[in-house]
């Protein structure tokens, strides 16, 4: 149906854009990985943002499929009405653009010097007792959580879909044939 091939469609979508997010992430987290000691502090703090938020855009496309799984389950079987059915792409590129922005904008307002993880400094070659290490979030006062919280909330909402589809299409198999042979009760 047409339903399902702007779906089929826009799946794929949704997939070049969390590839595209999943190389960039990971070349500026490789890039940054020991760039404390490269790159100066500006440097990596803005190595470090890009990385979180290209890596908190991953998983936010990945939300978002788990909403197109729905989606595409709510064109298969029709007669279920839901707000999953109304979204576009456009809201989906919104919430992956948006979402880790305002999640990483304030960090880097607030709490700037936690955008660097720092180690000792045992070499003495500066007056600080520290110095950058990996241009990443710190594990200090908690500003990791910025990044492992909307993490752990998108795994946890995607093993949520993820559970209903199974228990959908489980009723829906029971109710077509009982005997669970397939799709639609036939078993070949």
């Amino acid at each position: 149906t047409q339903a399902a091939d702007h779906s089929i469609a826009t799946l794929h979508r949704v997939h070049s854009c969390l590839s595209a997010c999943l190389l960039g992430a990971h070349a500026f987290f490789l890039a940054g990985f020991e760039g404390g000691t490269t790159f100066g502090a500006l440097a990596c703090k803005i190595v470090s943002g890009a990385a979180v938020y290209l890596f908190l855009a991953v998983f936010c496309w990945l939300l978002c499929e788990g909403f197109m799984y729905t989606k595409s389950l709510i064109v298969v079987l029709p007669g279920v009405d839901s707000t999953f059915a109304k979204v576009k792409f456009r809201h989906y590129c919104l919430l992956s653009i948006l979402a880790p922005a305002a999640i990483l904008v304030p960090v880097a307002l607030i709490r700037s010097d936690q955008m660097i993880q720092y180690r000792p400094n045992l070499e003495g070659h500066s007056a600080s007792l520290e110095e950058p290490s990996t241009c990443w979030l710190s594990d200090r006062n908690g500003t990791y959580w910025a990044f492992l919280g909307p993490v752990l909330f998108v795994c946890a909402v995607n093993l949520a879909i993820f559970v209903a589809i199974l228990v959908k299409l489980s009723r829906r198999d029971l109710g077509a044939g009982g005997d669970g042979g397939g799709c639609n009760g036939y078993s070949g």
